[in-house]
């Protein structure tokens, strides 16, 4: 659970923190405007397939999701680890242990373990109502001689 709690930023200066780089575009300043205008707590949401170690390619958005937290998001992480077990990264029991690892490097990076909200794949991939939504969407899939 991620048990941030901050003084709010003024819009102006939470903008300009989150301008700032590795930032390399942000569609609309007037969305993000909006966004912090009409929700109060806005979220930023990044996944992660654990399946090795956690390296410097991970830096720059892992930076970024700090720095969305110090702004007011509310920042959840997805440890991917049941999509690396299915794209046979290794057992699930090893990745699970990749996934646990790769949630203390995030927090070792942030300096703070309530910045983040990390969030296991396989904490509700597996859940009936989960599945039967997964099924529901494959009903609206076709690929019809798109891959011949």
């Amino acid at each position: 659970m991620c048990l941030v709690s901050w003084d709010a930023l003024p819009i102006s200066e939470s903008i300009e923190k989150i301008k700032k780089p590795p930032t390399e575009e942000i569609i609309t300043l007037r969305e993000l405007r909006t966004l912090f205008e009409t929700t109060s707590t806005p979220v930023a949401y990044c996944g992660y397939e654990p399946s090795g170690e956690a390296h410097l390619g991970h830096w720059s958005s892992i930076k970024k999701l700090i720095t969305l937290s110090e702004a007011g998001f509310r920042v959840k992480v997805l440890l991917a680890d049941y999509h690396a077990f299915l794209n046979k990264k290794g057992s699930l029991e090893w990745i699970r242990r990749v996934a646990e690892y790769f949630k203390h490097c995030v927090i070792a990076i942030s300096g703070d373990p309530n910045k983040i909200e990390f969030i296991f794949g396989s904490s509700f991939q597996l859940e009936e109502e989960y599945m039967a939504d997964v099924l529901r969407m494959s009903l609206n899939l076709e690929l019809k001689d798109r891959w011949m």
